[in-house]
């Protein structure tokens, strides 16, 4: 790591710029933590990063939201490839994919943000038939503090997102979803 020169940085960069600039600012911020962190517990003197300028190095840079979503093959690999985890980790990979939600709005999940009907059915044991419900209670509800926009946002629920739910574990005394413990959420 102490052979890594700015110039060195600046050609990646300038590299990944060319065909994903998304990219090549998020390479550039997980860069200047990376030797920021080594600065710190003394593994260098100073970052390579730390005499490169933001703004020169991305100067006539047009930085687009992301565009890239998966192809079916990707989806059906990544929901195999999920299916071979056991809990908490299986489930939570294809709830993410099913809902969309935020990695931390459904690690952090609590049973006590679904509908109470949806709760008080996932909790008898019974197989459901989740096309019978009303669609009303096929919802989950995120608390503002935990979403990004600092208000409410409820996730309807497929199907599938439902069975998943249905065969996920309860521990005693714990509210969260997906834990290991019962104490704390997944990180």
């Amino acid at each position: 790591i102490h052979k890594i020169a700015p110039r060195d940085v600046r050609l990646l960069i300038d590299r990944i710029k060319l065909h994903a600039p998304y990219d090549a600012r998020n390479a550039w911020t997980h860069a200047v933590g990376l030797f920021k962190m080594a600065v710190h517990h003394e593994l260098i003197d100073t970052s390579p990063c730390a005499s490169l300028d933001k703004k020169l190095l991305f100067k006539n840079v047009k930085i687009q939201p992301r565009q890239r979503v998966l192809n079916d093959n990707e989806i059906a690999a990544f929901w195999q490839a999920s299916g071979q985890l056991g809990y908490p980790f299986g489930p939570f990979f294809r709830l993410l994919l099913l809902t969309g939600v935020r990695v931390n709005e459904l690690a952090r999940a609590r049973w006590s943000e679904f509908h109470p009907e949806l709760r008080r059915r996932i909790r008898a044991g019974k197989p459901v038939d989740w096309a019978q419900l009303d669609d009303g209670v096929k919802n989950w509800t995120i608390p503002r503090e935990r979403f990004k926009s600092d208000a409410e946002h409820i996730v309807p629920l497929t199907d599938d997102a439902l069975a998943i739910l249905e065969s996920l574990p309860h521990f005693s005394g714990s509210d969260y979803m997906f834990t290991v413990n019962g104490k704390k959420p997944i990180t």
